[in-house]
């Protein structure tokens, strides 16, 4: 008699480094992202949404070697032979995305992106594949201490508006980064008129040699005038 083969049955489970997440915590952190769109828009960021998916060789340092097209990020290989890319964060897509309508784009243009990120690297406790990111930046700015400063304030401001909340686990944790981020825009608001200072020194600097050349060259023509007249 024959042995009757058994009948396969795949095991339910999460995929390694990959979370489900139940309605509390779904709930929970819609309201945070909430809170922190409320507050980009606040300090007049616009919404950008950009596709989850990348040609591989506009990752920058995560560009994939030709013999691991996986590694760091998760990957396959179109039809036209060309690697796409799950996006390991928003701003290499912000990169790819002002480099594609830098023209039409205002300036500074200010954006800020929320939005699932995937990293293809070796899972650990609180280190997921999968994970969400909140981003918001300047580009274009004249002055980039003062748009940087402008984003640092707009992010503290966040938090601080959700440890008000106290409904979320976040709330714990927010008030401590929120002074960093104020020490943060300290600092930089030290720094804009450093900046400031150093490039109107520089001017000057600039201005006085190309005096002082020019005064060589004056003196230089006129002595040899006298020498040839001699």
């Amino acid at each position: 008699m024959s042995k009757k083969e058994k009948t396969f049955r795949p095991k339910a489970r999460v995929p390694k480094g990959l979370r489900d997440m139940p309605a509390a915590l779904v709930r929970a952190e819609q309201g945070m992202i909430a809170r922190i769109r409320e507050v980009y828009e606040r300090y007049g960021f616009d919404p950008l949404e950009t596709s989850a998916f990348e040609y591989a060789d506009a990752l920058g340092k995560f560009l994939p070697d030709e013999d691991r097209p996986n590694e760091g990020v998760f990957s396959f290989q179109d039809d036209d032979e060309q690697w796409l890319s799950l996006r390991y964060d928003l701003t290499a897509s912000l990169a790819r995305y002002v480099a594609e309508n830098y023209d039409a784009l205002p300036k500074p243009f200010r954006r800020y992106q929320t939005g699932p990120v995937w990293r293809n690297e070796k899972p650990g406790p609180g280190r997921f594949r999968q994970f969400y990111q909140c981003d918001a930046d300047t580009v274009g700015s004249a002055s980039p201490f003062i748009g940087l400063f402008g984003t640092v304030w707009g992010i503290k401001n966040a938090f601080e508006d959700i440890a008000m909340a106290q409904n979320t686990n976040l709330a714990v944790v927010a008030p401590g980064i929120a002074e960093a981020l104020l020490a943060t825009g300290l600092g930089l608001l030290a720094a804009i008129p450093a900046v400031i200072f150093y490039n109107k020194l520089s001017a000057d600097s600039d201005r006085l040699v190309a005096g002082y050349e020019a005064l060589a060259d004056e003196f230089s023509t006129i002595l040899s005038r006298h020498l040839d007249a001699a």
